[in-house]
């Protein structure tokens, strides 16, 4: 996962700064701004990650990224309904209907990894039980 998020910041930055380039060579620089800030914000998150041994940082990285987005979009969704934007409605609900399949995709990965530890964690357990007893046994 780890290597997979450096990639697409890498390649985020690597868009945005051309992004950027083509806005200063047409003069158009009341754009660069933001752009600027996007690059700056990519670029800190891939040191966070990057300043990591573990896979812990990018794991969070992630759920906090997927959470703030289900945020907003269900803000986006609501505010939609409420003023009759039928347009936006649909277009929000596809985005909150995708990262919610996306979310519930981590945490059944998550179970199922869960599950395996544990499972190796009985089958080990069991094998000292047995070598205990064999001891226990012997003596």
């Amino acid at each position: 996962m780890k290597k997979t998020q450096v990639i697409i910041l890498i390649e985020a930055l690597i868009q945005t700064n051309k992004s950027i380039v083509c806005l200063l060579n047409s003069s158009l620089y009341s754009g660069i701004d933001p752009l600027a800030r996007v690059a700056l914000e990519h670029s800190i998150n891939l040191l966070y990650i990057l300043d990591d041994d573990s896979n812990n940082r990018s794991k969070e990285f992630m759920k906090n990224f997927i959470d703030e987005t289900l945020k907003k979009s269900e803000q986006w969704h609501s505010y939609c309904c409420k003023v009759n934007d039928e347009i936006g409605k649909e277009v929000s609900k596809s985005k909150l209907n995708y990262f919610q399949e996306i979310k519930k995709v981590l945490i059944l990965n998550y179970m199922k990894i869960m599950f395996q530890i544990g499972q190796r964690y009985i089958k080990d357990l069991s094998n000292v039980v047995k070598k205990v007893r064999i001891v226990l046994f012997m003596q």
